[in-house]
């Protein structure tokens, strides 16, 4: 059975020894420096990690007393995994209605979520997901994926959403059936006698609504995102953020006039303001493998200031919402997609952030409209 941990660190360290190698024995004096290297972690973060594990009897080691190995070998001993009932079950089910291996294993992790389900229900599960494949029946549905969910798996609108992509994949579904749920943009921009040569994307709704109130649209455009991430628009556009195979993109108009989505994201000059932290890098990076001529937006000249106040920024902690951004700090320093600037702004936020709704009314309507 997998094991609950105290902490994140324990379960990171555990990947990386794991990755080191199974049964062998792992020098001391070195381990502590491998396992930082691999997880990204700090010394004291790897030396938790280390704890729980041997209070757990998956290292075992001479240990002094901060629970840290002494010298010598540090040894890995995984625990044997237990197959539980409903692992059995669902494997019984999907075997049945004709699922080679490699389907049976890329489809077991919905085995976690058949608590309290009678077998014959996970067996009609079963049937209703072999029913999905090479299926003709989509046309006839709106192709979307909660409609094809209810309809065909049960009457439940999310079966189709839990389903891994390679699983997806191999049962002939279209990746835009895992949307949960339509895709919004809103869209403030100027009135229609107005030209809008400048657009920018806002990561937030909030932030949206102060850039808003700040009066930006009354000679730009502003776009934002509702219920998914902005980087939706680098894995579709250009050319297919109106096309069914993508799932179409629904414009919500906020004020001004109506532009078309292909105004809005081809504009000649189109800026990306989001929050100050290496989620909003990502974000931005997508965005711009899809719009080569996307600039940061100069409100985050507004922001930088903040992340040398702690108390104005924040630790990318579990009450911040922020808990797995510290670990993709590596994925910063290996990227090379972007300008000096913007890779010295970005790795200020090492260990804290900023969110955008930080930045006051008068700030963004000084700094919308240029660029970082």
């Amino acid at each position: 059975m997998d094991i609950q941990f105290d902490s994140d660190f324990a379960q990171r360290v555990l990947d990386a020894v794991r990755s080191l190698g199974r049964g062998k024995k792992l020098r001391s004096d070195t381990l502590k420096t491998r396992l930082c290297h691999k997880t990204g972690l700090l010394p004291i973060e790897v030396d938790e990690g280390i704890r729980e594990l041997h209070r757990h009897g998956l290292l075992m080691f001479q240990a002094n007393a901060r629970g840290q190995p002494i010298s010598g070998y540090v040894e890995f001993v995984p625990k044997e995994k237990v197959i539980s009932d409903e692992e059995t079950c669902w494997s019984d089910a999907l075997k049945m209605q004709g699922f080679n291996e490699v389907m049976v294993a890329l489809l077991m992790p919905l085995a976690s979520r058949l608590t309290g389900m009678t077998t014959g229900d996970v067996q009609i599960l079963a049937k209703c997901l072999a029913t999905l494949k090479g299926s003709d029946k989509f046309h006839e549905l709106s192709d979307v994926g909660p409609n094809v969910s209810a309809r065909m798996v049960m009457g439940s609108a999310k079966v189709i959403s839990r389903i891994p992509p390679k699983a997806m994949a191999l049962l002939g579904l279209h990746s835009h059936l895992h949307s949960p749920s339509p895709r919004y943009l809103l869209h403030a921009g100027p009135a229609a006698n107005v030209e809008s040569t400048s657009t920018l994307l806002i990561e937030n709704p909030q932030a949206f609504e102060n850039a808003v109130a700040s009066g930006l649209a009354d000679r730009m455009s502003l776009v934002c995102t509702f219920g998914f991430a902005l980087s939706y628009v680098g894995q579709v556009w250009p050319g297919s953020l109106e096309d069914k195979q993508q799932g179409e993109l629904h414009v919500l108009q906020r004020c001004g006039s109506k532009r078309s989505i292909a105004e809005l994201f081809g504009a000649p000059q189109v800026y990306f303001w989001g929050d100050l932290d290496i989620g909003a890098l990502k974000i931005f990076l997508a965005c711009r493998s899809a719009i080569p001529t996307l600039q940061l937006s100069a409100i985050y000249k507004a922001m930088e200031g903040h992340l040398l106040d702690p108390m104005q920024s924040h630790p990318y902690a579990e009450i911040y919402d922020k808990e797995g951004q510290a670990r993709m700090f590596a994925f910063l320093d290996q990227t090379i997609e972007v300008e000096p600037a913007v890779h010295a702004l970005f790795k200020q936020c090492a260990r804290r952030g900023v969110d955008q709704e930080i930045v006051s009314v008068a700030d963004i309507a000084l700094l919308g409209g240029m660029r970082y």
